[in-house]
């Protein structure tokens, strides 16, 4: 799962370096799966596409840690059970993906069960991205007083306090005001003083 991509894709049959436990997805075994043409819209939307020999739209998509898969794009109906019903969306566009490199696998252990207690926020609006709106930081029981309007705007998400969900990012960015704040109030606490040099942080104990 990422949620800083675009692109819905799950694997389907065949599928190369795939593992042997993933569950793979037969598309001609669903009468509601279609091929994308590579002249569709949708198809060139995408960063990286071509047309195979029958004119279908294949891609290949990476992404910041170099991982990649490549596969055919197609449109699916997508059932969910929201605990009262079924909800059914159609045409939906997704990735058949043939082919993925370097991804991590996940165990068992990380399956949500449902049964957890969930606390929910709702999404800001305005985007394609999963886009939140950050009211406050705090560092142990101590919530920082930091004034997120001297943040600067960006053209991407307009508002200072916006922040990205991106699951395919390892690192988390904040403005260089917000981050030196939170960076000092993290030394306070673990009894070290930080030294900036670079884009390195040391701490050392006092």
């Amino acid at each position: 799962m990422d949620t800083g991509s675009d692109l819905i894709w799950t694997t389907c049959c065949p599928c190369d370096n795939c593992s042997i436990q993933t569950p793979m997805f037969d598309p001609l075994q669903s009468s509601t799966n279609k091929s994308q043409s590579c002249f569709a819209s949708s198809c060139k939307e995408l960063p990286q596409y071509g047309c195979t020999s029958d004119q279908r739209c294949c891609f290949i998509y990476s992404y910041v840690d170099e991982s990649f898969i490549e596969g055919i794009l197609a449109t699916e109906t997508l059932l969910f059970d929201d605990g009262a019903g079924t909800i059914k969306f159609t045409g939906i566009v997704f990735g058949c993906v043939h082919r993925k490199l370097k991804f991590i696998k996940f165990s068992k252990d990380a399956e949500f069960s449902g049964k957890e207690e969930v606390q929910e926020t709702p999404m800001a609006p305005g985007s394609t991205d999963y886009v939140l709106n950050l009211i406050g930081i705090s560092i142990g029981n101590t919530r920082l007083n930091i004034q997120f309007g001297v943040a600067q705007m960006t053209p991407l998400l307009g508002d200072a306090r916006s922040i990205v969900i991106d699951a395919g990012t390892m690192l988390t960015y904040l403005a260089k005001d917000v981050y030196d704040q939170v960076a000092n109030a993290v030394a306070n606490v673990i009894n070290h003083e930080c030294f900036y040099h670079l884009s390195k942080i040391c701490c050392v104990t006092m």
